[in-house]
């Protein structure tokens, strides 16, 4: 709720063939970074509803991204603490920033403790939409 940037990195990926596909892996390879850095309390924030709820159920994933699924639930074992929130697209705007900033790229670009300037007034507005929900 204070905006604070931890870490955080953009990993250009081709030939990603869905949005689900592409939130997916994004949630596996966050997992990853974030207990390679230190972090095992998180909150996970996804516009993608049904990755959220399918990743939640304790079912095995039998669609085409069912092994990524399994492989984000067995990731979240390793964490103290961890939230998996669906939010709208329009409250989480710096992610579709930051995807967007990754297909430029061709290697990865990571940052600790302070966010690129480039999402700094997106992340603001994000931040501005959360407090006026709560308000």
């Amino acid at each position: 709720s204070q905006g604070l940037v931890i870490a955080g990195f953009v990993k250009p990926v081709e030939g990603c063939g869905s949005a689900e596909y592409s939130e997916a892996l994004a949630l596996l390879v966050g997992i990853s970074f974030a207990q390679e850095i230190g972090i095992y309390e998180v909150i996970i924030e996804s516009d993608c509803l049904q990755l959220i709820v399918e990743v939640d159920c304790a079912l095995p994933g039998l669609s085409f991204l069912g092994h990524i699924k399994d492989d984000i639930r067995r990731g979240l074992k390793g964490f103290h603490f961890f939230c998996l929130l669906h939010v709208k697209r329009s409250a989480n705007r710096v992610t579709n920033e930051v995807a967007s900033f990754a297909r430029s790229l061709s290697e990865v670009n990571m940052w600790i403790e302070e966010l690129p300037a480039r999402f700094c007034q997106v992340l603001e507005s994000d931040l501005n939409h959360v407090d006026q929900v709560l308000s």
